[in-house]
């Protein structure tokens, strides 16, 4: 009897363990989320029974961190059966990471991200456009109508909706940038350009993507007497541009051009300077003075001993 119960005990704390295990391997992708950007969490919603009525095929295993795990949903190409989550508050996503289920990767042409605000009305954030050859990873950055939502969910409208793991990340709070009215891609800001006196002709606002790095910007303004150094977040001082810089501001923002005069420019790389020159070659005169003196004197000491020897 007691053996029974040890070995009762010992079952039910390995199954405890187990699920821990479990739950503390979501988020599974090992993505890096993009910079000012969480891991999304909240309450799991969806269909609880999948496929067949099998509650292990239900909307939570699309959470669970486990990848040979799947949601199978009990209708194929509808809305209706989904797997979501319903949040505390309103969150803007920057990146959703998405596991086909394994042996059906196919069925992800149709897949789709969709967000409300009061879980019956539903917006398309975003949707594959085919299915795909073998389950892997697929991030997705660049979404539609994302102003900041409270539900969120992956559903197919095309093709029976499996799905392995969905993964979603962003910033609390909302958008206007990134509205309906000009379908921006998520995460999507407006750079615009101040010459700070500057001249300059078709520096239209150019499109980044908040968490990747700044695009390759093309334009170089002149300014009469000046040398452009580049484009900076601040007119004075702020953190100078490249295409190695990560957009950090997550709103549409104003880069700013920096001037240097022609000395100014000369002493940062190191070119000439006629004053600091001067003494260097002083110094080599001095040398070779010095070093024909010497010959002289060495000169007159040969000739000295070859005048004895012959004495």
């Amino acid at each position: 009897m007691c053996k029974n119960i040890i070995k009762l005990c010992l079952t039910v704390v390995f199954v405890f363990v187990l699920s821990l295990a479990v739950c503390a391997a979501y988020p599974s992708s090992e993505k890096q989320a993009p910079d000012g950007s969480v891991l999304i969490e909240g309450k799991i919603i969806g269909e609880k029974f999948g496929w067949g009525g099998n509650e292990q095929a239900g909307c939570t295993a699309a959470f669970d961190g486990n990848t040979d795990t799947f949601y199978d949903p009990t209708t194929g190409a509808d809305t209706n059966c989904y797997a979501g989550m319903k949040l505390k508050e309103s969150y803007v996503l920057t990146m959703v990471c998405i596991m086909p289920r394994w042996d059906f990767p196919d069925r992800f042409d149709g897949a789709m991200i969709q967000g409300s605000n009061d879980g019956e009305k539903w917006t398309t954030l975003w949707q594959s456009s085919e299915g795909l050859g073998s389950a892997e990873w697929q991030v997705i950055k660049k979404f539609k109508n994302n102003t900041g939502y409270t539900y969120y969910r992956y559903c197919n409208d095309r093709s029976h909706g499996d799905v392995a793991e969905v993964e979603l990340y962003g910033y609390a709070g909302t958008s206007d940038g990134l509205s309906t009215v000009n379908s921006v891609p998520v995460g999507s800001v407006t750079l615009t350009f101040d010459m700070c006196g500057g001249e300059g002709e078709g520096f239209d606002a150019i499109e980044a993507v908040f968490g990747e790095n700044y695009p390759n910007i093309p334009y170089v303004p002149e300014k009469e007497g000046f040398f452009f150094d580049g484009w900076y977040t601040s007119p004075v001082n702020g953190v100078k541009v490249d295409a190695e810089k990560k957009v950090t501001n997550p709103s549409s923002h104003t880069l700013y051009a920096h001037w240097s005069t022609e000395e100014e420019t000369e002493a940062a790389d190191g070119s000439e300077i006629p004053d600091e020159a001067e003494p260097e070659r002083e110094l080599t005169e001095i040398q070779g003075i010095c070093l024909t003196v010497s010959l002289v004197f060495i000169l007159a000491a040969v000739i000295s001993v070859i005048a004895k020897k012959k004495a």
